[in-house]
C-alpha cells in the first residue's frame, strides 16, 4: 500500500514539474534569465521524481542503480538551480557576497556531478556505492565515501536561501509573495529530503514524499504573483501534457515491438501538434492581455486627463476671478475720467484713455469666457429665464456699440422685429450677440454690418451680416471648437481667444436652440445666426 502511494506521489510530483518545464520553454521570445533557470530546475525536478519512480518500481538490481545514479543527477542540480533562481528572485544575484557563495555551490554541484557521471563511464561511483532493500522498498541507494558533499547540499542550500528569504522580508520586501515561496520551498525540502534518512539506515519510512506533489502548484501560485505563468494556457498544457503522459505509459506497457514503434511515432506527432497549439493559444492569450493593458491605460490616461482637466477649469476660474476685480476697476475708472468727473481732460490725453478703456472691455470680455468656460465644464452654468423681445435686445446691443462702429467707420443697417419674443436668459442672450457683433467690427476693415431679427414660423432668427474678412473652406467646420482660430484671424485681432463662438454655442444648445455661420470665403463677409423658440 505504501509503494502505491508513493508512486502515485511521483508521478503527481514529474506531471507538475513538466507542466511548469513546458510552460516556460514553450515560449517563443522574451524568456527571462529568471524563467530559463526555473525551468531549469523543473526539468531537473522531473528527473528526480522520474528517476525515484522507476528506482521505485524496478526489479532488476543494475536497472534499479542505473537510475538511482540519473535520479541524483536530478537531485544535485534542483538544489544549485534552485538558490539562484532565489537569489534572482530576490534581486541579490549580483552582491559580491551572494555571488561568491553561488560560485562555490556551482563549483560543489559541478564536482558532484562528475564523481555520480562517473557510474556511466566506468561503471564505478563514490556517491552511491549499490541499491539495497531496505524497509518497504526493494532497492534503495546505499552511500559512497563522497555522499556527504551531497549532504552539504541538502543542509546548506535550503538554509541559505531561507535566510536570504527571512532578510528580505525584513527589508520591507513583497512580504506576502516571499512567504508563499518560503512555504513551497519548505514542503518542497522536506518532502524532497525525507529520502535522506533512510539512506543512513535510520529506520523512518519517507511518507512525506505525499506532500511533494503540492510542491510545484504552491510555488507557482507564488511565482504567478512575479508575472512568470500566464494562467489563461494552463488548460491546454494541463491537457496536451495528460495526452503524452498515457501516450508515454502505453509505449513503455506494452510488450509488442510494432506497438511501441506506432505509440512512440503518435508520441512524436501529438508532441509537435500539441507544441503548436500551445504557441498558437499563447500568442492569442498575449494579444489579448496587451489589448487589454492598453485598454486600461487607455482608461488610467483619460481619468488623469479629466483629474488634469478638471485641475485646469479650476485653476483658469480662480484666475480669471482674480483677473475680473482689478480690470473692472480700471475700467470703471477709466470711463468715469473719460466723462470728466475727476474734471476736464487734456485732449492729448483723451485717445490714450480711451485705449485703456477698449483694451481693459476687451480683456473682461476674455476674462467672462475663460469663466464661462470653466462653468460649462464643470456644470455650474446656469440660467435665469426671463420672457423678452429678441428685436429689442438686438437693437439694444447695437446702440451700445454704436460709437465701435463710428470709429471704424462702418455702416451699419439694423431691421428688426420687435413683436417675437423668446424664453431666455436675457443676459446670455445679450453676451452672445454682443459677442457676434463685436466680431463683425473686429473682422471687418470696411463695408458694412447688417443685424436683423426676423420670425420664421415658431422659430424667431437673429442674423448678423458684415463685408469682412470671410471664414474659409476649411475653417467653416470647427469654427466653434473651444480654443480654435482661423490662420489669419490674428491679424485682424491679436487678443481673440477663440473661446467666444464656443461659449456661445454651448449657450445656444442649453437653450434649445441653433447657433451657425455662412461665408462664401476668404474676403467675402461672414453672416452668423441664432435661432430661438417663439413663445
Amino acid at each position: 500500500m505504501l509503494i502505491l502511494i508513493y508512486k502515485i506521489a511521483l508521478v503527481l510530483t514529474a506531471f507538475g514539474a513538466a507542466f511548469v518545464a513546458l510552460d516556460l520553454f514553450i515560449k517563443k521570445e522574451g524568456r527571462t534569465k529568471f524563467e530559463l533557470l526555473f525551468g531549469l530546475m523543473s526539468v531537473a525536478f522531473v528527473i528526480w521524481a522520474a528517476g525515484r519512480f522507476v528506482l521505485l518500481t524496478a526489479t532488476d538490481h543494475d536497472v534499479a542503480l542505473f537510475w538511482a545514479h540519473v535520479l541524483y543527477n536530478g537531485s544535485i542540480l534542483v538544489h544549485i538551480l534552485f538558490l539562484h533562481t532565489i537569489m534572482l528572485f530576490l534581486n541579490v544575484d549580483k552582491t559580491a557576497f551572494h555571488r561568491y557563495i553561488l560560485a562555490l555551490f556551482y563549483g560543489l554541484g559541478l564536482s558532484l556531478l562528475i564523481i555520480n557521471n562517473l557510474y556511466f563511464i566506468t561503471g564505478q561511483s563514490y556517491l552511491i556505492s549499490d541499491v539495497v532493500p531496505k524497509l518497504s522498498f526493494a532497492f534503495y541507494e546505499v552511500p559512497d565515501q563522497f555522499y556527504f558533499l551531497h549532504l552539504l547540499n541538502y543542509i546548506f542550500i535550503p538554509t541559505y536561501s531561507f535566510f536570504l528569504m527571512v532578510a528580505a522580508i525584513r527589508r520591507g520586501g513583497a512580504t506576502a509573495q516571499i512567504q508563499a515561496v518560503m512555504f513551497a520551498s519548505l514542503v518542497g525540502f522536506i518532502g524532497g529530503n525525507s529520502v535522506v534518512p533512510l539512506v543512513y539506515d535510520i529506520q523512518f519510512e519517507p511518507l512525506l514524499i505525499v506532500i511533494l506533489p503540492f510542491y510545484m502548484p504552491i510555488l507557482t501560485y507564488a511565482i504567478v504573483k512575479h508575472q512568470l505563468f500566464n494562467i489563461r494556457v494552463i488548460g491546454t498544457e494541463v491537457f496536451m501534457l495528460t495526452l503524452w503522459f498515457i501516450i508515454i505509459i502505453r509505449t513503455f506497457a506494452s510488450d509488442d515491438l510494432n506497438d511501441q514503434l506506432f505509440n512512440f511515432a503518435f508520441l512524436l506527432i501529438t508532441v509537435v501538434i500539441g507544441i503548436f497549439l500551445i504557441r498558437s493559444h499563447m500568442r492569442e492569450v498575449e494579444h489579448r492581455l496587451k489589448t487589454e493593458k492598453m485598454a486600461m491605460d487607455l482608461e488610467f490616461a483619460n481619468a488623469k486627463f479629466a483629474e488634469l482637466d478638471q485641475l485646469k477649469s479650476e485653476f483658469v476660474s480662480l484666475a480669471s476671478h482674480q483677473l475680473r476685480g482689478p480690470l473692472t476697476a480700471i475700467k470703471g475708472y477709466a470711463s468715469e475720467i473719460i466723462e470728466g468727473d475727476f474734471g476736464k481732460v487734456p485732449k492729448y490725453l483723451v485717445e490714450p484713455i480711451n485705449t485703456i478703456y477698449r483694451s481693459c472691455q476687451s480683456l473682461v470680455i476674455i476674462v467672462e469666457d475663460f469663466l464661462n468656460v470653466s462653468r460649462i465644464e464643470q456644470g455650474r452654468m446656469r440660467y435665469d429665464y426671463t420672457e423678452f423681445s429678441l428685436g429689442e435686445l438686438a437693437e439694444e446691443v447695437m446702440t451700445e456699440n454704436k460709437p465701435s462702429f463710428e470709429r471704424k467707420r462702418l455702416n451699419t443697417y439694423v431691421a428688426v422685429d420687435k413683436g417675437p419674443k423668446v424664453r431666455a436668459d436675457r443676459g446670455k442672450i445679450k453676451q452672445i450677440i454682443g459677442n457676434l457683433v463685436d466680431n463683425s467690427i473686429k473682422y471687418t476693415q470696411q463695408g458694412e454690418v447688417t443685424v436683423g431679427v426676423a420670425q420664421v414660423g415658431k422659430k424667431v432668427v437673429f442674423s448678423i451680416k458684415d463685408t469682412g474678412v470671410g471664414i474659409g473652406k476649411d475653417t467653416m467646420p470647427r469654427l466653434f471648437q473651444k480654443f480654435y482660430r482661423a490662420a489669419d484671424a490674428s491679424r485682424a485681432n491679436i487678443l481673440g481667444t477663440g473661446l467666444g463662438l464656443y461659449v456661445a454655442s454651448q449657450m445656444i444648445k442649453a437653450h434649445g436652440g441653433r447657433i451657425w455661420a455662412e461665408s462664401g470665403g476668404d474676403n467675402k463677409g461672414t453672416a452668423f445666426f441664432v435661432e430661438l423658440d417663439v413663445v
